[in-house]
């Protein structure tokens, strides 16, 4: 049975380290392939009904890539082929959260330095939230002393507050 909007989904899942690893919060680009050969897209659930994209998913986000024919695809190709192509189609991005999104973009070093310099932790929830406000004016002025965040994060942090600070 096809699935209401015709998208074939995949969840990508991997093992979480050993407690007892070394384990370092960094972000790691992560690619998947899939190639799905002599595949008549059009009749690809059944007769008439076409297979219109593929969704990896993890645990706080997905990707999907819809499912274009050559032929439809202006700029893409000039030539007309039974083949597909695949266009990346933006998901709604997921939720952000403390625990996953905000709380690993303190270091450690920005940790301690708070604890020490203002008596407040960055790792703990409740501490950031209460200051949220002025923790977003000090990373677009002056924080981190070494170094100001990417604007990117700078928005996330934002993207958080706006968010109603979810834990």
């Amino acid at each position: 049975m096809s699935p209401p909007d015709g998208i074939l989904e995949f969840d990508f899942s991997a093992t979480a380290p050993a407690a007892s690893d070394l384990v370092l919060q960094v972000i790691t680009p992560i690619n998947a392939h899939l190639e799905l050969a002599d595949v008549d897209i059009a009749n690809f659930w059944a007769p008439g009904v076409r297979l219109a994209g593929i969704r990896v998913a993890a645990a706080n986000n997905s990707k999907t890539v819809e499912i274009v024919p050559r032929d439809e695809a202006i700029e893409l190709s000039r030539k007309s082929s039974p083949r597909a192509v695949a266009t990346v189609v933006p998901d709604k991005p997921a939720a952000l959260s403390f625990e996953a999104d905000i709380k690993p973009m303190f270091r450690p070093r920005d940790v301690n330095a708070m604890r020490a310099a203002a008596g407040f932790d960055l790792h703990n929830y409740e501490d950031v939230r209460s200051r949220a406000a002025l923790i977003s004016e000090r990373l677009k002025d002056d924080m981190p002393c070494d170094g100001l965040w990417p604007p990117e994060d700078i928005k996330k942090f934002d993207d958080w507050i706006a968010a109603q600070m979810p834990a």
